[in-house]
């Protein structure tokens, strides 16, 4: 039953334990103590949880005694291209370097055909659980916005029907109703006007552009760069190409000459075992005021399997993001390098880091960011966000956003199950990580797991993912 309560040693705590030992034990033996930082963020907040465990999400959806994906509304074909992993946190500003920015879904490591309800539940069961994270410093508010959260789901479903009847803008590029994206957009506007991320990430030394070495964020201690591998830096240029060939609409070779990288240690949650690399590049131009910095991420596959059929599954990781990057997006090439390739043996996907991307943050949502009306639009704002990646495109010859709306016969009916299950599955990761927390201190950082003595990783992959300096 969702919502139950548990303890570090009921049956329940075992089972999200064990589920996630078994989803993590490649990185648990190859990386154990970017595993054990991965895991130390997932106990800070129930959100940071949710964030971490997408596993744990799919276990359940599978296990019928919970009831998390069944309905009367559920329709497994036609399936859209969708989030997979929508939670708050992965919705922000786009910037096309060109034009207005956007406020799109931004990550796109999950995106794969799933059945709608997997996605709309995902993002719910987050935006309630956001909504108990708010105000985390003010008792009264924080109580409050928790006794509006069904007011805030709700409003997140009208908009998400609304928008897969065709009602609604294709792309948002301004939002002075909704607090939460319009401070995303101020933000996102200043920094890009003083390419702030320059001056966060990088150095002239001598005239030219270099990356910094160490911590650059003194909000987020963990945060740090530290110098590649000789062999790994090496091995940048070829797979670089090979990302910017991948592209739509590829920016020309000068562009991406290569000026300097680092691994960049402490970003994300979910995937902060992942390798993740900062280059610097070239840009349009000799000057350093208009060099490009990218982010080169490790890709893993999306967990959402079971779903696909194998006409429509993507042929490789790569061939995957791209195809999201030109699938979810309210334009095709919405961003200029956004691209996969390999790097390494890894699947890798490379994507501009610039200051302007601002993303939704829970820690944000405070004051005047946090109230019941503040709130309440950003769950209109993210509603429709995920009804226009659901209304576009088509499965089987069908129009996907079109089927969906068909099959909700029964809004009032419909709405009321959604909001049901997205408070009671949030109550049950709210209770699943105060138990996390106590396994955590109780068989420590990694959960109990021992990798055997001769699992230890390649000299040269254990110095690519080892510890941050």
């Amino acid at each position: 039953m969702l919502g139950a309560c548990v303890g570090p040693h009921d049956p329940r705590a075992a089972l999200v334990a064990a589920t996630l030992v078994r989803a993590d034990q490649a990185l648990l033996r190859g990386r154990p103590s970017l595993m054990a930082a991965r895991y130390a963020a997932m106990g800070q907040s129930a959100f940071a949880f949710y964030r971490g465990t997408i596993s744990v999400w799919r276990r359940d959806w599978r296990d019928a005694t919970l009831g998390l994906s069944a309905s009367r509304f559920g329709l497994d074909h036609p399936m859209p291209l969708g989030a997979g992993d929508p939670h708050p946190e992965n919705f922000g500003l786009l910037d096309p370097g060109e034009g207005p920015l956007r406020f799109e879904l931004n990550d796109l490591d999950a995106v794969e055909r799933v059945p709608y309800l997997w996605d709309l539940r995902r993002l719910l069961v987050g935006l309630v659980l956001a909504v108990r994270g708010a105000n985390a410093d003010d008792a009264a508010a924080r109580s409050t916005g928790r006794a509006a959260e069904g007011a805030v789901v709700e409003a997140a479903l009208g908009a998400y029907l609304a928008t897969l009847r065709g009602q609604g803008p294709e792309a948002v590029t301004e939002a002075p109703e909704s607090p939460v994206l319009a401070d995303l957009f101020r933000r996102g506007a200043r920094d890009r006007a003083r390419r702030a991320e320059l001056d966060a990430l990088t150095e002239l030394v001598a005239g030219r552009r270099a990356l910094r070495r160490g911590a650059f964020d003194r909000e987020d201690p963990q945060s740090a760069l530290a110098s590649l591998p000789p062999f790994a830096r090496a091995s940048l240029p070829s797979s670089l190409a090979a990302m910017r060939a991948s592209l739509s609409a590829p920016t020309p070779a000068a562009w991406w000459a290569l000026r300097d990288a680092a691994r960049l240690y402490g970003s994300g949650v979910a995937s902060l075992a992942r390798v993740r690399v900062l280059v610097l590049l070239e840009g349009p131009s000799e000057s350093p005021d208009d060099d490009v910095l990218l982010e080169v991420k490790e890709l893993s596959d999306a967990l959402t399997p079971g779903f696909v059929s194998v006409d429509v599954a993507a042929t490789s990781l790569p061939s995957r993001i791209t195809a999201a990057a030109a699938g979810v997006w309210s334009a095709p090439g919405l961003e200029r390098y956004w691209g996969a390739a390999t790097w390494l043996g890894f699947a890798v996907q490379c994507r501009v880091e610039r200051a302007s991307q601002k993303s939704v943050r829970v820690a944000r949502l405070v004051g005047a960011l946090g109230s019941v009306a503040a709130l309440e639009a950003l769950g209109a704002d993210l509603g429709a966000a995920l009804g226009r990646i659901h209304r576009r495109g088509e499965h089987d010859g069908r129009v996907v956003g079109a089927a969906i709306a068909a099959r909700i016969t029964d809004p009032a009916g419909f709405i009321a199950e959604q909001r049901d299950i997205a408070t009671r599955y949030a109550s049950q990761v709210e209770a699943d990580h105060a138990a996390f927390v106590l396994q955590l201190r109780a068989a420590g950082p990694r959960l109990g797991f021992a990798p055997a003595t001769d699992c230890a990783p390649d000299p040269d992959l254990a110095a690519l993912v080892g510890d941050a300096p």
